[in-house]
């Protein structure tokens, strides 16, 4: 006999029904899905705001990190090699420093 394939997609909906449906506690309902209730109420609120979209994963990456350049400073830098095609990376950093383009989170030295 084969094995019963289930997707993660469908456990949730799953889920989400006996929720729903009254018949079981939320906390057996937790229990029989292997899951904490934390992440439970998680579901049941996503899906509540969402429908079923709301179940879709997401992506666990940030949103925002401390090094990433601004959009303008990276323009501006972009044009500062294209004017200047022979200078060396080191050599346009210093000139975004020097016309004080924008503030740095870091040299680009």
């Amino acid at each position: 006999m084969p094995w019963k394939e289930t997707c993660v997609m469908d456990e949730k909906i799953k889920f989400i029904a006996m929720v729903k449906s009254g018949v079981y506690s939320f906390a057996s309902a937790c229990r029989q899905f292997d899951i904490s209730r934390k992440t439970g109420y998680q579901l049941v609120a996503r899906y509540e705001a969402e429908g079923e979209r709301g179940l879709v994963e997401r992506s666990r990456a940030r949103h925002t990190h401390e090094n990433a350049l601004s959009d303008a400073l990276a323009l501006r830098l972009l044009d500062i090699k294209a004017t200047h095609v022979h200078f060396a990376f080191q050599h346009i950093g210093i000139l975004s420093l020097e016309f004080h383009v924008d503030k740095l989170s870091r040299p680009l030295l």
